[in-house]
């Protein structure tokens, strides 16, 4: 309850009499109506202008709660799945991560091309592994594009094309 607001959105829809609605599983943070919150990537301010938790309406969701959130001042054509809602200031986004990450299978190379999912945002990486031992591997991930990520998010890296998983 005590963290940053973070509800990475899994769908966004226009609900007659309501607006703008995303929803999401809201993993950490408290959301109130009235909440100025901030949307990645777009970067619009918006306010929280209704709640639901489980189908009813509430005046604050906590953790661990799949949230509908009805959003005042931001356009429904700019947001969707894989984007981020956000309380308070602006979201830190990275192009490089140092991680650790569990391999289910042996890496074919000390550099692959993979595909990462970060809540419900996915883009590509490139991954080195810097170092292994038999039950984790640091890596460094460059990927393709900014991403908001923050110590301790967790991830799973798949092939491309293939969609095996390979690691978290």
């Amino acid at each position: 309850r005590t963290g940053r607001a973070r509800l990475w959105v899994d769908r966004a829809f226009v609900a007659r009499g309501a607006g703008l609605t995303v929803t999401g599983t809201l993993r950490e943070g408290e959301l109130a109506v009235g909440d100025e919150v901030s949307l990645w990537p777009v970067g619009n301010r918006a306010t929280v202008r209704s709640l639901q938790c489980y189908r009813e309406a509430v005046e604050r969701a906590a953790p661990v709660c799949r949230v509908a959130v009805g959003l005042a001042r931001v356009s429904a054509d700019t947001v969707g799945r894989g984007a981020l809602l956000v309380k308070g200031g602006p979201t830190t986004t990275s192009r490089f991560l140092l991680v650790r990450a569990r391999f289910f299978e042996r890496v074919p190379g000390k550099t692959v091309e993979m595909a990462l999912h970060l809540g419900t945002a996915h883009g590509a990486a490139k991954v080195s592994v810097l170092a292994e031992t038999p039950d984790v591997a640091l890596c460094r991930l460059a990927l393709a594009a900014e991403l908001p990520v923050r110590a301790s998010d967790r991830f799973v890296l798949r092939t491309v094309g293939e969609e095996r998983t390979l690691a978290a």
